[in-house]
């Protein structure tokens, strides 16, 4: 009894001692951010890949009148295909992790950012992840943080979903503990094609100097 009484206390003074609190639930939606935010960040060329190759094979019989009709069938349906799931790609994701007996559909999580690492509270019970030194990784998007750990562990933050702490001071304070590498990865169209026009500019400009370099 005293035991519990004490790792009540104990769990207590941990969110006391936090400077941030985000409190987060593994359901359907949180789970097609996960899928879409890997998806993008690991093969992000993926689904206009499909989307490409599939249109132009569905449209092929259409230019060539000389494909005889079993390439034809091929052609549509295949074409179709690639189009379909480089469009709903993330579903099949969705789908895999929803499958997966290890992922607890609807989980209720809570991180907590103390002063040296990050913890997360599972029910009754308070993991510790690990020293911000395991953080490797941090990207944001407009509506998310994503924090990568210990190689294997990512955890998805909502930014209006921060309890403790005010989120327009989170990155700085997680980049100052962690020295990790920072990335923005904006979602809105409008941001993309920002972000691509600066990637375009700072190559440019890297390979003038490069360029200068070498005539010296």
């Amino acid at each position: 009894m005293e035991n519990k009484e004490l790792e009540i206390q104990n769990e207590e003074l941990d969110r006391k001692m936090s400077k941030y609190v985000v409190p987060v639930k593994r359901d359907e939606k949180m789970l097609k951010t996960f899928v879409k935010f890997s998806n993008n960040v690991r093969h992000p060329r993926v689904t206009g890949y499909m989307v490409i190759v599939g249109g132009t094979l569905a449209i092929l019989p259409f230019v060539n009148k000389e494909i005889e009709l079993p390439g034809v069938i091929i052609c549509h349906v295949m074409g179709t295909l690639m189009v379909l799931m480089g469009i709903f790609r993330h579903w099949i994701g969705v789908y895999m992790l929803k499958s997966n007996p290890q992922t607890q559909l609807n989980e209720e999580l809570t991180y907590l950012f103390g002063n040296t690492g990050v913890k997360v509270e599972k029910g009754a019970n308070i993991e510790h992840m690990g020293s911000y030194k395991k953080i490797y990784r941090v990207w944001e998007d407009e509506k998310h943080f994503y924090i990568g750990m210990n190689e294997d562990d990512l955890a998805v933050l909502p930014k209006d979903h921060f309890e403790v702490g005010d989120v327009g001071t989170f990155r700085d304070f997680i980049l100052e503990k962690s020295r990790a590498i920072y990335t923005w990865k904006p979602t809105r169209v409008d941001n993309v094609i920002k972000q691509n026009i600066l990637n375009f500019k700072v190559r440019m400009t890297q390979m003038r100097m490069g360029a200068n370099e070498e005539e010296k």
